[in-house]
């Protein structure tokens, strides 16, 4: 997995897979706290969200999409959200 910036749009192609591997720091030390990952919209025709363990989040870009996917990341009190684009193959 790759660190990736909240402001950065984010591309997936079609039957590709990215994992988020999620964590929180404080004071640049990293603490076990869960992090929980939801979309804006659900629709397992075009993607799918899964938690595969240890703050890992995979998702699974199904068929092309224009309307974007915001993506929030939770753990307590702090929100992160990503924008993500799913894309088809042409």
């Amino acid at each position: 997995s790759t660190d990736q910036n909240f402001n950065d749009i984010i591309d997936v192609e079609e039957d590709e897979s990215i994992i988020f591997d999620c964590g929180v720091y404080v004071n640049n030390i990293l603490y076990t706290d869960s992090v929980t990952c939801t979309g804006d919209w659900e629709d397992d025709k075009h993607y799918t969200l899964e938690n595969i363990g240890n703050n890992k989040i995979k998702l699974t870009c199904i068929k092309r999409i224009s309307k974007p996917l915001i993506l929030t990341f939770r753990s307590g009190d702090l929100t992160e959200q990503i924008s993500v684009k799913l894309k088809g193959l042409w």
